[in-house]
Parts: structure tokens; C-alpha cells; sequence
């Protein structure tokens, strides 16, 4: 029974690290599309702002309006709001920026994906230490042990999901950063000026700060 118990415990610990880890997506930085809304803010006064939100590609800004701005906005009307209707100069050198920032966030969540390897381990020893060769004497350290294993356990599917979405959306980025370094050398190829009119993001209206 107390065998039992034990491997009720791991199952109990690992479903429900599971279903923790699967809830949040994998698709944050990796927007093949313009996405744009607005968030609203209050400051310390208790005043009420907005916020409007970018997302392209491997990036996320977002700019603090002083006024307040109506949900309701076509993206255009936000994107023009933020960054003006000037269309950019040059979209090739737009485009490789985006790539070169896919790159970096690539190599930081290749980074990121690797350190949770030595902690999913470290709590997965952790737990199965104190779930089935550590002996209690008492109830009271018992219960402190049984409880700090439950709490690691619980941790380890977590880690492992959480890589899993971290190599996921670096297997993304990278795609998206290939594909923003293709459309670079399509563009300087073109006739000047190297303005992509077909698409809002990429040089008409969307510079994300580069």
C-alpha cells in the first residue's frame, strides 16, 4: 500500500505539472503577420491609458499612448499612430533587421532551453529521493518531505514542457529569420526604392523600432 501511495503520488504530480505546462502557447514571437491591439493601463493616480501592442515576426513592443485610443481602430490607423505614414526607405535593410533579430532570439531560447536539461534532473532526483529511499523517523519531517518531493515532482514535467515550447518557438524563429533574410536579397535586387507596398509590415507602415 505504501508502495502504492508512493507511485500515486508521482502519477498525481506529473499530470497535473503537465497540464501546467501545456497551457501557456508556443506561438508568442513567432507572428508571421502583423498583430496589433491595444491594452489598457492605469498609472498611480488611478488614471486609465492605453497601450498599443506590436507584434512581428520575433519581436514585441509595446507604446504607451498619452490619450486614450479606441479599440475599435483598423490595424492601419494603429500602425500609423505609433509609427507614422511615411512608407520606410528601404525595406531590405527592414527585412534583414527582422532577421538578424530572429537570430538573437534563436540563440538566447537555445540558451534558455538548455539550462532547464541539469534543473529538470537535479528536482527529478530531488523528488525521487525523498518519495522512495529516504527514511522518516518522524511524522512532522514526513510530512516536510513528502511534501518538498510532491513540490519537485511536480516541477520536472513543467521544465520538460517548458523546453519543449522554448526549442519549438526557436525552431520557428529560425524559420521566420531564413525566411525575412530571403526576402533581404529579394529586395535589393528590385528596382529603387525597395519599398514593399503589398505588405503593411514590411516597409510601408511597420519599422518596430529599428
Amino acid at each position: 500500500m505504501n508502495v502504492l501511495f508512493k507511485y500515486l503520488i508521482i502519477l498525481l504530480a506529473f499530470c497535473s505539472g503537465f497540464a501546467f505546462g501545456i497551457s501557456y502557447p508556443v506561438s508568442y514571437g513567432t507572428s508571421s503577420s502583423d498583430t496589433v491591439y491595444v491594452n489598457d493601463w492605469w498609472n498611480n493616480a488611478g488614471e486609465k491609458g492605453n497601450s498599443i501592442v506590436v507584434e512581428r515576426g520575433c519581436r514585441y513592443s509595446s507604446f504607451k499612448q498619452d490619450s486614450i485610443v479606441d479599440k475599435n481602430l483598423p490595424r492601419d490607423s494603429l500602425l500609423a499612430r505609433v509609427y507614422g505614414n511615411n512608407p520606410s526607405p528601404d525595406s531590405a535593410a527592414l527585412y534583414e533587421a527582422w532577421g538578424n533579430e530572429c537570430e538573437k532570439s534563436v540563440k538566447g531560447g537555445l540558451s534558455e532551453g538548455l539550462f532547464y536539461i541539469p534543473v529538470t534532473v537535479t528536482f527529478a532526483a530531488i523528488g525521487t529521493y525523498l518519495t522512495f529511499f529516504h527514511d522518516y523517523d518522524y511524522l512532522g519531517t514526513a510530512i516536510l518531505g513528502r511534501t518538498y518531493s510532491i513540490m519537485s515532482l511536480i516541477s520536472v514535467p513543467i521544465f520538460i514542457d517548458a523546453a519543449i515550447h522554448v526549442f519549438s518557438r526557436s525552431s520557428k524563429q529560425h524559420d521566420l529569420g531564413k525566411f525575412y533574410k530571403n526576402e533581404s536579397e529579394r529586395f535589393k535586387f528590385r528596382v529603387s526604392p525597395t519599398i514593399n507596398f503589398s505588405e503593411p509590415g514590411g516597409g510601408l507602415f511597420l519599422q518596430l523600432g529599428f
